[in-house]
């Protein structure tokens, strides 16, 4: 479904609701099964924490907001294939400590094809872009090994140190480049009165290309960075608790947005006082 919604979109430019019934068809056939569906959400907000609507709807909004925050950061050379390993490497140590085999193998197969492709995405003479049907692709895999985790009952979190209820934390600074980028995005244009799925130079790879990065410094630095936010909020959960992990974690965000928009606006100033 996936593939031939990407496909779709790229030979006849499909109106947004189209692309997002095909990636709600696909969220829908995947949460059908247990094992890709979220077993609780501890009563977050007062909702009931074993409702099956509920975590049905949860688990689809989770599909949904990954596979288009990974679709959206497709914008230059490299950005979606280094972020790509960066989480399928932080998701291969997860399930290797979790014993899960299959996955584990999947996370290196992924890595493996990401590598690869690289190699023709940074051509110069032999360009190959990865396109919606590619990063659509990436980010479903990437939100039913997501829903993987989530799905696995609280005793099995042992081996990595932290409980079921951190463990989404450590998600979210797993895919803190993609889900940071989408919130930002979508807020500017929604300030500005305009369409959410509109297209501009706000996305992040687009400030630092401007700021006079090339394609692939910027590729680079930020799947950097992703790393170190990772690195920070995984030891901030063993060694101290989930409360400081999530004001560490606000932190690195708000900082992020802070500075892209410092950059942005001198870019712009330099840009007029230019003209």
């Amino acid at each position: 479904v996936i593939l031939f919604t990407g496909l779709f979109d790229y030979l006849k430019n499909l109106a947004p609701k189209f692309k997002l019934l095909g990636q709600f068809l696909a969220a829908g056939i995947l949460v059908l099964n247990k094992d890709f569906r979220l077993i609780s959400v501890h009563g977050f907000l007062g909702l009931p924490p074993q409702s099956e609507v509920i975590l049905i709807a949860t688990s689809i909004l989770i599909v949904l907001t990954i596979v288009n925050a990974f679709n959206l950061i497709d914008g230059i050379d490299g950005m979606a294939a280094i972020i790509g390993i960066i989480i399928f490497s932080n998701l291969g140590v997860l399930f290797y400590s979790l014993n899960l085999t299959l996955y584990f193998f999947m996370s290196l197969a992924s890595i493996s094809m990401l590598i690869g492709y690289l190699r023709v995405n940074f051509s110069t003479k032999k360009k190959i872009f990865m396109g919606d049907t590619g990063s659509l692709i990436l980010g479903l895999v990437l939100s039913f090994m997501t829903l993987r985790v989530l799905a696995l009952d609280s005793n099995k979190f042992q081996s990595i140190k932290i409980n079921s209820f951190e463990i989404p934390i450590l998600l979210v600074a797993i895919f803190f480049i993609p889900l940071l980028d989408i919130i930002r995005v979508i807020t500017i244009r929604l300030l500005a009165k305009k369409r959410f799925y509109t297209t501009d130079r706000n996305h992040i790879h687009h400030v630092l290309i401007d700021s006079g990065l090339s394609h692939k410094a910027a590729s680079i630095s930020i799947g950097i960075f992703n790393l170190f936010v990772v690195i920070i909020i995984y030891t901030s959960l063993v060694l101290t608790n989930i409360y400081i992990a999530i004001s560490i974690l606000m932190l690195l965000s708000l900082s992020s947005i802070l500075i892209l928009s410092r950059i942005k606006n001198r870019r712009e100033t330099k840009r007029g006082v230019i003209k």
